[in-house]
């Protein structure tokens, strides 16, 4: 299981993307954050039996950052990379009314390594199967990551076997891999 939530003070805009992603994404569970610390909520999330912890920041008012977080030796350890966001697009923004759950992650056959890379930390971070174009045709919907014209991805939940985005959909600006130091707000 894992768990999503926002930074503090989240704005509506990073509320619904938060609630959009935690309807696609599997086995998870949103949480209001409210006051909770990171000590509350690693806290809480160890009393659910939950080791995963997704926090979407905000940033000018929008989604800004994620942070995949892990509990080890309860302890939270950051997940690399960190990502940084250029935008995103909800799924209602596409006009889509019907809401899916991811059941793979893929990329296409000819992506670059950071594109892969990115893929793989997602695909084990959710626990789902990480698939190429090749075999899209076993799964319903996939989180899909391409290379974005402008920035380092772009990354969409996307209806499978026909590739058609549905969101929510987000823009990686950039990712840090290295170096990596916990926000503790």
């Amino acid at each position: 299981m894992i768990l999503i939530t926002t930074s503090r003070r989240p704005t509506r805009r990073l509320l619904s993307f938060v609630k959009e992603l935690a309807y696609s994404l599997p086995n998870t569970l949103k949480i209001q954050r409210g006051k909770l610390g990171i000590n509350g909520l690693t806290k809480m999330a160890m009393e659910s039996g939950i080791s995963k912890i997704i926090i979407v920041h905000r940033w000018k008012g929008n989604p800004g950052k994620i942070e995949l977080r892990k509990i080890e030796d309860s302890k939270l350890k950051i997940v690399p990379p960190l990502i940084y966001l250029a935008g995103i697009k909800l799924r209602r923004e596409y006009g889509i009314k019907e809401k899916f759950k991811i059941d793979s992650v893929s990329f296409e056959k000819n992506s670059s390594p950071k594109i892969k890379a990115i893929a793989k930390v997602f695909s084990e971070f959710i626990e789902i199967p990480l698939i190429n174009e090749e075999f899209k045709e076993k799964f319903k919907a996939s989180l899909h990551i391409s290379q974005h014209s402008k920035y380092e991805a772009k990354v969409a939940v996307t209806s499978l076997p026909n590739m058609k985005e549905i969101g929510p959909t987000f823009i990686v600006k950039h990712t840090i891999w290295e170096n990596l130091e916990l926000n503790e707000h």
